[in-house]
């Protein structure tokens, strides 16, 4: 991507440690992947501190969620697990939202981008299907505030469209004027022509 400044925030880093440490690529000094944990305040605030110190204010992020991750079983888990699973998929973007946004009121400009990746009707048990709600409300809320607001919020649905083509998508909304794209979710199938986002 020439021009960006690109940092991978991957829970997965913070899972195998507190002190894991950030993933550099000096093939590519403009990309940086670093640890997080979405259920901790102090988690996230790191991050964005560490962001900054890494590449300077933050002008844009992205959000994606993707709730067929979400495979806890709320029958069968345990009280700590569901709280655990409940902290991560529904407190950690909400949190994540609530820092970045604090940033770009602060600068008087910004922008952010949520993704929900939309599983097939039927295919989500009761916590997954919690998670894709809280993330399309949490964005419906943005969106809202955004209204009234310095920084700008745009949502992508997407509808079984490839990795691949959504990422693009999210990049060129990123970088574009977006004219009357901002404040709503728009629904992403990935194929050719006017049907293709609507």
């Amino acid at each position: 991507m020439a021009g960006w400044r690109v940092v991978l925030a991957r829970p997965d880093l913070a899972q195998a440690g507190a002190s894991a440490p950030p993933l550099a690529h000096p093939e590519d000094p403009d990309f940086l992947e670093l640890p997080v944990n979405p259920s901790s305040y102090v988690s996230v605030a790191s991050l964005i501190l560490a962001v900054g110190n890494a590449f300077g204010d933050l002008d844009a992020a992205a959000l994606v969620q993707d709730s067929a991750t979400c495979r806890l079983d709320l029958l069968g888990a345990t009280a700590g697990e569901v709280e655990s699973s409940l902290h991560r998929e529904v407190l950690g973007p909400a949190l994540l939202a609530r820092e970045l946004l604090r940033g770009f009121s602060a600068r008087g400009r910004g922008s952010l981008l949520m993704a929900c990746v939309e599983a097939e009707t039927g295919s989500l048990g009761p916590a997954a299907c919690l998670a894709a709600s809280a993330f399309r409300g949490l964005g419906e809320g943005i969106f809202t505030a955004s209204k009234e607001s310095p920084w700008e919020a745009i949502g992508i649905l997407d509808k079984g469209a490839n990795p691949q083509e959504t990422a693009r998508l999210a990049i060129r909304l990123l970088g574009e004027k977006k004219g009357g794209k901002t404040g709503r979710w728009l629904k992403f199938t990935g194929k050719p022509g006017i049907f293709g986002v609507f």
